[in-house]
């Protein structure tokens, strides 16, 4: 298994937290590819843990749909479903446009300024080619939606949908041309609710979310 020569050193993490947090990486990030076994031993030895809390962790990514679990056989890092990742596209564009209109009365100008600053900063990324910056600062474009909404369970059901669609965005962000696209949606985005447009705002999101999977190679 393709895996770096040295773990990740985070000692106010537990156990279960640290192997979870690398292994999602790996898969999101591509070190680890679909269909590869994931074997607990290597993996527990690897981290100098037992295998409870790998086990723990594998359990989370496979409630998560990034593994599948064969009961006293295996695990292996999930195919990617091209129909599946469409519903999930769409369902947390709308998630995300809830989010907004809820925000209706909230939005001030200062809000609309750290959006723009913050797409401002993806822009600078993006031309310095740091993809994972992009990806990174384009979560956190839409997270303030979320955190002005102030909802406990629009934010989870997002953070959920979010580490679902993690692969595909990492995918997505390798092109610059799909970062530039996102870039000038969001400026689209701030452009309306400037205008105190929301329904042409959340049309613009939900582009914004469901663009992502028109030029994936499935």
């Amino acid at each position: 298994m393709p895996i770096p020569a040295k773990p990740l050193n985070e000692p106010r993490l537990t156990a279960k937290d640290r192997v979870y947090n690398t292994l999602l990486e790996w898969i999101t990030e591509g070190t680890m590819r679909p269909g590869e076994k994931i074997m607990d031993t290597e993996i527990a030895a690897y981290f100098s843990v037992s295998r409870t809390p790998v086990r723990e962790a594998l359990q989370l990514l496979a409630d998560q749909k990034l593994i599948d679990i064969i009961p006293n056989r295996e695990s292996i890092v999930s195919e990617i479903h091209p129909d599946e990742v469409r519903d999930n596209y769409e369902l947390i564009g709308r998630l995300n446009c809830l989010a907004m209109g809820k925000d209706e009365d909230r939005i001030s100008e200062s809000f609309l300024q750290k959006l723009a600053d913050i797409n401002d900063r993806m822009k600078k990324a993006a031309d310095a080619g740091r993809r994972k910056d992009v990806r990174i600062l384009d979560k956190q474009f839409h997270q303030q939606f979320f955190d002005l909404a102030d909802n406990y369970f629009l934010t989870k059901f997002f953070a959920t949908l979010y580490t679902h669609c993690l692969r595909i965005e990492t995918l997505y962000f390798t092109d610059p041309e799909d970062s530039a696209g996102s870039i000038r949606q969001h400026e689209e985005i701030i452009s309306f609710l400037r205008k105190g447009d929301m329904k042409k705002a959340q049309k613009a999101m939900l582009r914004n979310w469901t663009d992502t999977i028109q030029n994936l190679p499935f």
